[in-house]
């Protein structure tokens, strides 16, 4: 009997906690794609001049 209420205790503190790092995990996510997006046509870009400049920068 002992055993059984010292199962119960513990676990009566972890209810919601899966839907809690759920949610703060998708914020994370969410956060991160979003900063990808913003600012992925601007890299795409840098990376397209450097390595026009690369291939170029012998016949200047």
């Amino acid at each position: 009997m002992n055993r059984r209420h010292s199962t119960k205790s513990r676990s009566d503190g972890r209810h919601g906690a899966a839907t809690l790092d759920y949610v703060l995990t998708l914020a994370v996510l969410f956060t991160m794609s979003g900063v990808v997006v913003g600012y992925g046509r601007r890299m795409m870009q840098l990376v397209y001049e450097m390595t026009g400049f690369f291939l170029a920068w012998p016949f200047m």
